[in-house]
């Protein structure tokens, strides 16, 4: 229940917050919430992801991707994810998500989310996003760099791309 009400306060909200571009970094304020807890008092796993998937409908809306995904036909599915955590974060504590677009790989937008309190990388996390075309299936490479229509958009970096193959599992039949 919470989160579903953090949902909506969130998607309401960064539509009235300014545009941004899509080679920035968004930086998202957060703080840690009761319901944010696990039994041993600090932010849950779990919640990272979804705390990095409201950053990413921020960055989304905010760079005027949405609007071109809604035109396109298209929506994005996680297709994987890899998180490493250095600390723990703890009832009430500020921080802050940093979210940046790192670039296209294969069939999917990769994009690195860097949760900092004080200055502090605490968890950094790599989401691949697969976007979905909603009559015909995957959307290809070469159909998200026209679709996406900026010459600044490059494959990601080669150490994402070793980050995010290490964890990859075969796609289901």
């Amino acid at each position: 229940m919470f989160l579903a009400i953090t949902d909506v306060y969130h998607l309401i909200s960064f539509r009235f917050r300014s545009r941004v571009d899509p080679f920035d970094v968004l930086s998202t304020p957060m703080r840690v919430w009761p319901h944010h807890l696990d039994a041993l008092l600090h932010m849950n796993n779990g919640v990272y992801l979804t705390l990095a998937s409201h950053s990413r409908w921020e960055f989304v809306i905010r760079t005027g991707y949405s609007e071109i995904f809604r035109d396109l036909g298209w929506y994005g599915v996680i297709a994987g994810q890899v998180v490493r955590y250095r600390r723990g974060l703890r009832l009430w504590q500020r921080f802050t998500v940093e979210t940046r677009f790192l670039g296209l790989d294969g069939p999917n937008i990769v994009f690195e989310h860097r949760f900092v309190r004080g200055g502090d990388v605490v968890a950094r996390m790599v989401a691949c996003v697969r976007m979905i075309h909603r009559t015909s299936g995957t959307v290809s490479h070469d159909a998200l760099r026209e679709g996406l229509h900026d010459p600044r958009i490059t494959d990601v970096p080669e150490w994402a791309s070793q980050w995010t193959t290490s964890a990859m599992m075969p796609m289901a039949d």
